[in-house]
């Protein structure tokens, strides 16, 4: 029997970007951020991704909407501290 999730080998490549925006419609990308508030990458929150979502969202597994909206595309290396981004309404 096949299975469909065999190949995930893929899923933390440089296309993750893509594979997120395959799943979410540009026009809810563009209303995500245009209903976004500004937060900071806090001390003790850089680098930590999921901080930043517990933080602000009250849930680390959001880390994903930040970086979405704020086209991030290094991974942890676009949360350094002081960084001014993007927080979507929960």
């Amino acid at each position: 029997m096949s299975d469909r999730y065999n190949n995930t080998s893929n899923i933390y490549s440089s296309i993750l970007k893509e594979n997120i925006k395959g799943f979410i419609d540009e026009s809810e990308i563009t209303s995500m951020r245009n209903s976004a508030t500004t937060g900071q990458v806090l001390h003790g929150m850089a680098y930590r991704p999921d901080k930043v979502a517990e933080y602000y969202l009250g849930n680390s597994n959001y880390a994903w909407k930040i970086s979405l909206i704020n086209n991030f595309e290094n991974g942890i290396r676009d949360y350094y501290e002081g960084r001014s981004i993007l927080i979507p309404a929960n």
